[in-house]
C-alpha cells in the first residue's frame, strides 16, 4: 500500500489544479498524483490511464462517489463499488452490470430510492421490491431495539442498518455479519458497552481498542489477546473492575494489580494469589486508615 501523500508534496500541487498539470512527466511520481487526487476527486477525469492506479481509484470514490465513473473498467471490483455507494449510492450507475448484485442494488436504493433507475431489469423482480419494504420494518425495529437485528435476514443487513442497531444496542454487534464488523463499528460498540470486544474479530483488536472496552467495563479483559494484557492495561481493569483480577495472567499479575482489584470490589480477593494476600490486606488496611 502507498502511504498517504506528505504535508510537502501537498504543498507542492495546491492550491491551484494546475501545478501538477505543469510538472515535467518524469516529476509526475505516484505520490504527487495521489496528493493531486486528495486536493480534489475529480481530478481523476484529467490522469490519462497510464497514471491511474487502484490506490487512486479508492481515494477518489472514498471522497466522491459518483467518481467511479472514470475509474477504469479493470480497476472496478466489488470492494471498490461498495464503498463508492457508500459515499453516493448513485453510483450504481457507473458499477459494471455484472457487479451489481441483488445485495450492492438493495445498498443503493435503500441509501436513495432514486438509485432504483440504475437497478438491471432482472434484478427487479416482485421479491426485490417485497425486500424494499421489509427493510424499512426492520429499520424501524432495530432502531427501537438493536438485539432485533437477529431477526434481520443476512441479504437485508446492510452497514447502515447494523449501524442503527449497534447504535440502539451495543450489543447487537453479535448479531452483524462479519464482513461488516468494521475497526469504527466495533468501536462504537465498545465505547458502549466493553464487553463486546468478545465480538470483535481478532484482526480489529488493536491495544487501543482494547483500552477503550476495558475502560468502558474492566471484566472485558476477557476477551484482550493475551499480547495486549500489559500491566498498565490490566491495572485499568481492575481498577473498574475489581473481579477482572481473574483475567489478568499469572506472569503479569503483582501486588498493584491485587490491591486495586480489592479496593474496587472486596470479593475480588478470592483472585489473588496466596503469596500476594497477606501483603494486598496489609496495604488496604493501611489505606483505610490514611
Amino acid at each position: 500500500m502507498r502511504s498517504e501523500p506528505s504535508s510537502d508534496i501537498l504543498r507542492a500541487v495546491q492550491p491551484g489544479l494546475f501545478d501538477y498539470e505543469n510538472l515535467p512527466g518524469e516529476q509526475k511520481t505516484p505520490e504527487h498524483r495521489l496528493a493531486y487526487i486528495s486536493e480534489n476527486p475529480w481530478h481523476l477525469q484529467r490522469l490519462p490511464h497510464k497514471d491511474i492506479f487502484p490506490e487512486l481509484c479508492l481515494a477518489a470514490v472514498k471522497k466522491a462517489g459518483l467518481v467511479l465513473q472514470f475509474v477504469p473498467l479493470e480497476m472496478k471490483t466489488s470492494g471498490l463499488c461498495t464503498i463508492a455507494i457508500s459515499q453516493d449510492p448513485n453510483a450504481l450507475e457507473f458499477v459494471p452490470d455484472e457487479l451489481k448484485t441483488r445485495e450492492l442494488c438493495l445498498n443503493a436504493i435503500q441509501k436513495n430510492e432514486n438509485a432504483l433507475k440504475f437497478v438491471p431489469k432482472e434484478i427487479k423482480t416482485s421479491d426485490f421490491y417485497q425486500s424494499i419494504d421489509k427493510y424499512v420494518i426492520h429499520l424501524h425495529a432495530v432502531q427501537k431495539d438493536g438485539t432485533a437485528l437477529q431477526r434481520v435476514p443476512p441479504i437485508l443487513k446492510t452497514p447502515d442498518l447494523c449501524s442503527a442497531a449497534v447504535s440502539q444496542n451495543a450489543t447487537a454487534l453479535k448479531y452483524v455479519p462479519e464482513k461488516l464488523r468494521t475497526p469504527e463499528l466495533c468501536l462504537a460498540a465498545c465505547q458502549k458497552a466493553g464487553l463486546t470486544l468478545e465480538y470483535v474479530l481478532p484482526v480489529h483488536k488493536t491495544a487501543e481498542l482494547c483500552r477503550t472496552a476495558v475502560e468502558q467495563d474492566g471484566m472485558a479483559l476477557e476477551y484482550v489477546p493475551i499480547t495486549f494484557k500489559t500491566p498498565a492495561l490490566c491495572l485499568a481493569a481492575v481498577q473498574n473492575s475489581g473481579d477482572a483480577l481473574q483475567f489478568v495472567p499469572d506472569g503479569t499479575k503483582t501486588p498493584a494489580h491485587c490491591v486495586a482489584a480489592v479496593l474496587q470490589e472486596p470479593s475480588a480477593i478470592r483472585y489473588v494469589p496466596d503469596k500476594y494476600k497477606e501483603r494486598t490486606l496489609r496495604e488496604i488496611r493501611s489505606k483505610k486508615t490514611e
